[in-house]
């Protein structure tokens, strides 16, 4: 199955039925009652993608809440390491010595996701996305093109990211 666009659903548009993917509820801001399909899957890690902006804005002991419930138990902690060693060198890179600085603008846009591989259990997912941030004080926003590979897991009756690569691009052609 080809690239498939995608967008980022949100608990409280979901509606509880036998074709829906989910999510049906959010804990801890973290979506969550996805499909225990591939399709669950595959909006469960295009979902995962889109939170970056939340993750990256909580403070440390939300963004770790926020990860345990986005994460399996065995990678919640890897995760949680990445994610402030990532935001510490973007902090650096935006001029900032510890912290993102307040007035940044982020987003994340997941635009397309692909199943690599699916069992009842387990799915790779490779979500393409752009990642843009804005600082006042840096000037030009700076844009990202990324392929996000998520490895997922159905874990305590929900799709649970197990593994988090990124890697650039591919950026499209300009027009």
């Amino acid at each position: 199955d080809g690239p498939q666009p995608i967008s980022p659903p949100t608990a409280r548009d979901a509606t509880p039925d036998s074709t829906s993917v989910g999510p049906t509820h959010t804990r801890r801001g973290v979506p969550q009652g996805w499909a225990p399909s591939p399709d669950g899957a595959r909006a469960a890690a295009g979902s995962a993608v889109g939170l970056t902006e939340e993750i990256a804005r909580a403070g440390f002991i939300t963004r770790g809440d926020m990860i345990d419930a986005l994460a399996t138990r065995r990678f919640a902690g890897d995760l949680g390491v990445t994610t402030e060693r990532q935001l510490a060198e973007l902090a650096e890179a935006l001029g900032e010595s510890e912290f993102l600085p307040p007035n940044i603008s982020w987003t994340e846009v997941p635009l397309t996701a692909h199943m690599r591989d699916a069992s009842d259990s387990t799915a790779r997912v490779e979500v393409w996305s752009v990642l843009v941030i804005a600082s006042p004080d840096v000037g030009v926003p700076r844009q990202a093109w990324r392929t996000v590979t998520l490895d997922m897991v159905w874990e305590d009756g929900d799709w649970k990211v197990d593994g988090w690569a990124a890697t650039p691009g591919p950026t499209p052609a300009l027009a």
